[in-house]
């Protein structure tokens, strides 16, 4: 659950809807726009506000384990049921009455727990590993802005100020102020027909993999029925921005993407990304936080046109001034956050792993087929 994205009520609103609060020892369903999302919220929201998308399954008898019915609503069989009762066709809803309809299985309250605690066990190591994830890439991006905005790098005392003549006024002696493509090369991405995209088959990055919350959004993976020509294709760690937002909140235009280690041999480069070619040695590091920064991000939101669709063009990337350290503090970088890179890309490839084995895992144990030991 994302707590920064909580709304708030007053207090006079909240004594008019007390009726509508939700415990620590529920469950909540949405009922409407994305119908079918359950989950349980934490002990700090015990008496937090529903709002009319979602429903809480209250009162749970003391012969039910709380988090056994959780994991099977969430389970492909679970979510079958639910799809089955929602109603409505120009605005679709899931009604209370339907969702009492919703058949479970009753094996003892032992086994239930059992299962659920199997299953809570892959939650905690995926949630543990997201924290790390959190506190790496935090820690990354402190030392971008310290070294790098802040001028606070290694023997940063030993260097002089001078002045650049450009809006970053004075800069450290021996670094100077160029544009992007003096650094990388933007490549675009194959063009593709959705009469292509398929169940299975080779994967294509799109931007739907983009996400500000994570380096890749596995969820939005597609792919594509036929091979592509060599041009097209990414290797594991290669960067990709994001040339197209629709949701008008300029939220991902221009923002990067890493392809992780465990897509495969191929994927391929789709439309409304741009595939980074570094001309230089030991800029990755580098240049991935720099397109994460506040300030390139500040620019990619100016230079966005469109009127539905934004978009941003190549030029208007390659031309975006930046400034360039020396040689000796870009390979010092990278030395020091390279393990850091490193570590979170593994972290990332082992949820993925442990997500697949969870989600494999919970129809068999909720439904009986596969047995928990003791």
């Amino acid at each position: 659950m994302a707590l920064d994205q909580m709304k708030y009520i007053s207090a006079e609103a909240q004594r008019q809807v007390s009726r509508y609060t939700i415990s620590d020892r529920d469950i909540y369903i949405s009922i409407a726009g994305t119908i079918g999302l359950v989950g349980k919220i934490p002990a700090q929201l015990d008496g937090a506000n529903l709002t009319e998308n979602a429903a809480k399954i209250t009162a749970i008898q003391k012969n039910s384990d709380r988090d056994f019915i959780l994991y099977y609503l969430g389970s492909r069989v679970g979510q079958f049921q639910i799809k089955q009762r929602i109603g409505g066709s120009t605005q679709p809803k899931l009604a209370l009455n339907r969702i009492e309809t919703i058949e479970i299985p009753t094996p003892d309250l032992p086994t239930q727990t059992r299962i659920a605690s199997v299953l809570s066990a892959y939650d905690d190591l995926i949630e543990n590993n997201e924290k790390r994830i959190k506190i790496l890439e935090e820690m990354a991006e402190r030392l971008y802005r310290e070294w790098f905005v802040k001028f606070q790098f290694p023997g940063h005392e030993k260097v002089r100020l001078i002045d650049s003549g450009t809006e970053y006024g004075k800069i450290p002696e021996g670094w100077e102020v160029k544009k992007l493509g003096d650094i990388i090369d933007l490549r675009t991405g194959l063009s593709y027909k959705a009469s292509h995209l398929a169940e299975t088959g080779i994967p294509i990055a799109t931007m739907g993999i983009v996400s500000t919350k994570t380096r890749f959004q596995y969820d939005h993976l597609k792919f594509y029925d036929i091979d592509s020509d060599e041009r097209f294709y990414l290797n594991i760690g290669d960067i990709v921005l994001c040339t197209h937002d629709v949701t008008q909140k300029k939220e991902v235009i221009g923002y990067p993407a890493i392809i992780p280690a465990d897509i495969g041999k191929k994927i391929i480069l789709g439309a409304n990304l741009f595939g980074v070619k570094l001309k230089k040695e030991y800029v990755y590091n580098f240049i991935y936080h720099l397109l994460r920064s506040s300030m390139f991000r500040d620019r990619m939101r100016a230079f966005a046109k469109g009127t539905n669709i934004l978009f941003i063009k190549r030029s208007d990337i390659l031309n975006c001034n930046f400034v360039e350290p020396s040689n000796k503090i870009l390979a010092q970088y990278d030395l020091v956050t390279d393990p850091i890179n490193s570590l979170i890309g593994k972290l990332t490839v082992e949820n993925r792993n442990l997500s697949k084995t969870r989600d494999l895992l919970i129809p068999q144990l909720v439904t009986g087929k596969r047995e928990v030991k003791n």
